[in-house]
């Protein structure tokens, strides 16, 4: 329950919201200028509707998640920027813990990095030094990479940056994406796009495939989500989740007995959408949300 000014704001924000929805694949949220003041001015309410803290306040992983426990916590070197009678001030080098939550039995990270800028399209991409990024990341606990079959060389980048690292490393963890275009979709399709990511990625199981339809018209993504369903049964996948589905077709895959780890979509300050039905269909299967577009994976 907010304050009178934080609530308010939040119902202005609803407003502009409320129109949209998962219902239609592809469709992005388009923010005129005036909603640009609209997020300027929600911000200046969160910054008198909750003052500044101590700055000596604890942070603890657990408050992260109202009090569930992580089962695996891994020491970061840090450092904490932090404020002191109004003044920036920054503590070098404090230890904190990185937050991670299990999924199919995998420790995962709450903070995933993603793969999007090796795809190509921003410019050329040094893959040496590409890898030796992707290993830094990993000293530092951040060790889940999420790609897809169609971000250029990322699944390649991946099984070099995998193949650079002892064989035993269990703890990086890669999750890719399956994004067919709609149309008939024969179980050796699948099959085939499913080995050519685990070439690629060097590994004998995929951690994670999230399968994605834009053409919700075509229910070939039945046929499509049955034969990945096959396949982890077979054991070259470990996961089997979603991105940008709506709520509706994931109760689909429910009722049909496919098990779903997660579902990765937009959930940010500026769009709720899940909150309305994904998020509590979620919480009564178990389901995890792979959020884009904030700075927390939940």
């Amino acid at each position: 329950m907010g304050t009178p000014k934080t609530t308010a704001a939040r119902k202005v924000f609803t407003t502009l919201l409320n129109s949209h929805n998962y219902s239609s694949p592809g469709r992005e949220l388009q923010f005129s200028i005036g909603a640009v003041a609209l997020v300027l001015v929600f911000i200046v309410v969160l910054g008198l509707a909750f003052p500044h803290q101590s700055a000596s306040q604890e942070v603890r992983p657990e408050d992260f998640d109202s009090g569930v426990p992580y089962p695996k916590e891994t020491d970061v070197p840090f450092t904490v920027a932090t404020l002191e009678n109004g003044r920036a001030e920054v503590i070098p080098e404090e230890s904190v813990a990185l937050p991670n939550f299990i999924m199919e039995g995998m420790t995962v990270p709450r903070i995933i990095i993603g793969m999007w800028q090796v795809s190509g399209a921003h410019g050329y991409i040094d893959r040496a030094k590409a890898v030796a990024e992707m290993n830094e990341y990993a000293e530092a606990g951040f060790t889940a990479f999420d790609m897809a079959d169609i971000y250029g060389p990322a699944e390649e980048i991946f099984g070099d940056f995998r193949r650079s690292r002892e064989e035993e490393d269990l703890a990086i963890l890669g999750f890719t994406k399956f994004v067919p275009r709609p149309g008939p979709m024969a179980r050796s399709l699948v099959e085939k796009s499913i080995e050519r990511s685990r070439l690629r990625m060097k590994v004998p199981t995929l951690d994670m495939v999230q399968f994605h339809w834009w053409d919700y018209s075509d229910h070939s993504y039945m046929h499509a989500m049955s034969t990945l369903a096959s396949l982890q049964a077979s054991g070259m996948i470990r996961a089997l989740s979603l991105t940008n589905f709506d709520t509706k077709r994931m109760k689909e895959f429910g009722d049909a007995g496919i098990k779903l780890a997660s579902n990765q979509v937009s959930y940010s300050l500026i769009d709720w959408r899940p909150e309305s039905h994904m998020v509590p269909y979620c919480i009564e299967r178990g389901i995890h949300l792979l959020t884009y577009g904030n700075s927390q994976s939940n």
